[in-house]
């Protein structure tokens, strides 16, 4: 064999290596940005109890919105839902999210009050809340990392009693408040990535 060429054994080790690798380094990914608010009524326990609820997703350069006031199943279209779930579950997504696994578990939720499969576990996410370098019990509002790091936020939050009167104004402003939050949420990962503070691909798992 000439001078240079790797042992058939170390070719192997360093397939076996790269094959362990690959999950951490996924060669082609797409970034979709998730957040969803929800208003608990105290009359029943569980996803029927959310009074108001809606989610925003997307990328920086086009996101999309749905809400619904109750939980009652149909409130939502269920072709909207159904495009959600695609865009979440799609190959090679990685969902970005403050709190991921609220957001992710009340989408299962409001999926199966509606007549549609749950989000399957396996869903790979990243969470700005929690990194390496807070650890993973550490809770910090999104508003105080975004000021933190110098990511504008835009505006206030809506006044959640009028949203659940149902003022269109404060629906409209809901709206406002949940599509900016998917958009500071992925600066902030993006932050992250740029002075390398370490936020670990996780996975989903269904819990129900």
């Amino acid at each position: 064999m000439p001078e240079g060429e790797p042992q058939p054994k170390q070719a192997a080790n360093l397939n076996s290596s790269l094959v362990r690798l690959k999950p951490l380094l996924p060669p082609k990914t797409k970034k979709i940005g998730l957040d969803a608010e929800a208003l608990s009524g105290p009359e029943w326990e569980g996803f029927h109890s959310k009074i108001a609820v809606c989610f925003g997703w997307g990328n920086e350069s086009k996101l999309s919105y749905i809400s619904a006031l109750d939980m009652t199943p149909g409130i939502f279209d269920t072709n909207d839902l159904f495009r959600l779930q695609l865009a979440i579950i799609e190959k090679d997504t990685i969902v970005v999210a403050h709190n991921a696994n609220y957001d992710l578990d009340l989408l299962s939720g409001v999926c199966l009050d509606h007549g549609l499969d749950p989000l399957p576990s396996g869903i790979r996410y990243l969470d700005t809340m929690n990194t390496l370098k807070t650890g993973y019990a550490y809770r910090r509002k999104l508003s105080d990392l975004c000021k933190k790091y110098g990511i504008q936020l835009k505006g206030g939050s809506p006044d959640w009693r009028l949203v659940m009167q149902r003022d269109q104004r404060e629906w409209d402003a809901m709206r406002d408040y949940n599509l900016n939050d998917v958009v500071c949420t992925l600066q902030l990962e993006r932050t992250y990535r740029q002075r390398g503070i370490p936020c670990p691909i996780k996975v989903w798992k269904n819990r129900k």
